[in-house]
């Protein structure tokens, strides 16, 4: 499955297909035609179960939450309330382009004294990346140093070079030539560390604040394939999919350029003459004639 999805190049949403989640047993997996993600739960834990066209080891914890008393929790430590598999239905008005397509997600409630959080894995029709998400509450403030959350141990592969931070400032991605990862925050950490068989990348929201009672704080993380020879096309077909508006063109006319500064008819410091009330209507006029009525149509910006 692996070299047969990174055969066509990035993005081509019929290649990674609709999102499918299915259950066996204690066992869960989201999946389309270019990577299977799974999960298991075991004792009462859930752990992350590895995703090999992703390089992705299993039995890593989802996540990390350090107190501001020093102390850190991990996703095993918490109680799991529940899990359960969700389908996410498309919004074709939505900003966000990946919302405007259906998906499946795996959604986990934990809590641990004061602190409640939803996790959940989404994997969206038409992806080439799995993201996680983290809704975080507390019942009474509570003093946060951060929140690691994003875990992952990438198996060494000699085909692949191993991922490493691209860039020197909060925010930086990690990436290798299959794979792109990160929190989805300008002011996440992201980090690699050799541990001899693997990579272990992490995703660090570093906050030494308090989570205020009542309120909600949301973090989310992204690893994605790579096309062979396409980290930019790849990473951007994410991009455009997740910010919060996706790029389109935006065509502008400013009258100032053309009515009065490339128009130095006039004297200073007056300019009288210039950008008069006429001329304004002349130029509204010929965008009339030559662009709205030849090709019926106007700028959508």
């Amino acid at each position: 499955m692996g070299s047969w999805a990174q055969a066509v190049i990035f993005p081509q949403k019929k290649q990674p297909g609709v999102a499918k989640i299915t259950q066996k047993s204690n066992s869960y997996q989201l999946a389309n035609k270019v990577l299977k993600a799974s999960f298991i739960n075991t004792g009462g834990k859930l752990y992350f179960n590895g995703c090999s066209e992703l390089g992705l080891q299993p039995s890593t914890e989802l996540f990390k939450v350090l107190l501001g008393d020093g102390k850190t929790i991990t996703a095993s430590e918490m109680k799991l309330e529940d899990v359960k598999m969700v389908t996410l239905a498309e919004n074709p008005s939505a900003a966000t382009a990946s919302l405007r397509y259906a998906g499946k997600a795996l959604e986990a409630r934990f809590t641990y004294e004061e602190l409640s959080i939803v996790w959940r894995a989404v994997l969206r029709n038409g992806s080439h990346y799995l993201r996680t998400e983290m809704d975080i509450q507390a019942a009474k403030d509570l003093p946060m140093k951060g929140i690691v959350a994003m875990n992952y141990l990438v198996a060494k592969n000699s085909a692949y070079t191993a991922p490493e931070v691209v860039g020197n400032t909060r925010g930086a991605i990690l990436a290798s030539n299959h794979i792109f990862a990160g929190l989805e925050t300008p002011m996440g950490l992201n980090s690699c560390k050799d541990e001899g068989n693997a990579t272990h990348i992490e995703g660090l929201w570093r906050r030494n604040t308090t989570l205020k009672a009542g309120k909600t704080w949301n973090i989310s993380s992204v690893v994605g394939l790579v096309a062979p020879k396409q980290l930019r096309r790849s990473f951007l077909a994410y991009s455009e999919r997740e910010r919060a508006v996706a790029w389109r063109p935006y065509p502008v006319y400013i009258s100032w350029y053309e009515l009065n500064i490339d128009r130095n008819n006039a004297q200073a410091p007056s300019y009288k003459g210039n950008m008069t009330v006429e001329q304004c209507a002349d130029v509204v006029s010929h965008w009339k004639t030559h662009f709205y009525d030849k090709y019926q149509m106007a700028p959508k910006a």
